[in-house]
């Protein structure tokens, strides 16, 4: 991983903003990071979301580890909706998101269902979620913006 710093100076009509981040570049892809967002150079103004999905499981995964099979489930989904779907959804009400990122961010959140009720169909997955009124990440963008 190789950083670059990277210094903007955008002239708006009535202020100047002076922006400092860093441009890393992962197996021939250039990022950009700013306000725990990673930017994509593409065609079109895109994120990043592998880095979300990153810190989506670091917030996922101590919480399951400790809490566990000790606490109910209602406890477990109301913990994974408040502290971690919020890490998951972190800035992408600014960026445009495609089919595939949505599906990407719906398979680790039916991951984390798949390991707090132990099942492993995706339709007892998605039952599971009805039954505790989870919603997909189209609707939850929806409903944010």
């Amino acid at each position: 991983m190789n950083l670059w710093p990277l210094h903007l100076i955008v002239n708006w009509p009535l202020f100047t903003i002076y922006i400092c981040c860093f441009i890393i570049r992962f197996h021939g892809k250039n990022t950009i990071r700013y306000l725990r967002v990673y930017l994509v150079s593409f065609k079109t103004f895109r994120c990043a979301i592998d880095n979300a999905k990153k810190s989506f499981y670091r917030s996922f995964n101590p919480i399951f580890g400790k809490v566990g099979r000790s606490a109910s489930e209602l406890v477990m989904v109301e913990l994974l909706k408040t502290k971690c779907l919020s890490v998951l959804l972190y800035g992408l009400e600014v960026c445009s998101t495609t089919k595939v990122h949505i599906r990407s961010m719906d398979y680790a959140i039916s991951s984390c269902y798949r390991k707090i009720f132990n099942v492993k169909f995706d339709a007892n997955v998605w039952f599971c979620m009805d039954m505790f009124n989870s919603v997909d990440v189209h609707t939850m963008l929806l409903m944010r913006c």
